[in-house]
């Protein structure tokens, strides 16, 4: 998950942070019930503010592996997209 320089600025910490919530938010409404880590970091050769999201397989409660239509990149995009309008971020 990327942002451009005109959506969240590098320099600004509180971009940081929004970053992060955004990308906790896609991982509690794609991933719920399992394990999520939500990294945020700032890329070296473009400068832009981005998470890394990395998602347990296995549901903590049901020990159900993921269902892979969950994570397809034409999918993860529109839910991506409808998320980020519900938390009032604009792209």
């Amino acid at each position: 998950q990327s942002f451009g320089h005109d959506e969240l600025d590098p320099d600004d910490p509180e971009s940081w942070t929004r970053a992060n919530e955004l990308g906790r938010a896609i991982a509690e409404d794609r991933f719920p019930g399992r394990p999520v880590l939500v990294a945020t970091e700032i890329n070296g050769r473009s400068g832009c503010v981005h998470n890394h999201i990395i998602v347990g397989a296995v549901h903590a409660e049901t020990g159900k592996s993921i269902d892979s239509n969950l994570v397809t990149h034409a999918r993860l995009a529109i839910e991506h997209d409808r998320v980020l309008a519900e938390q009032g971020f604009v792209q």
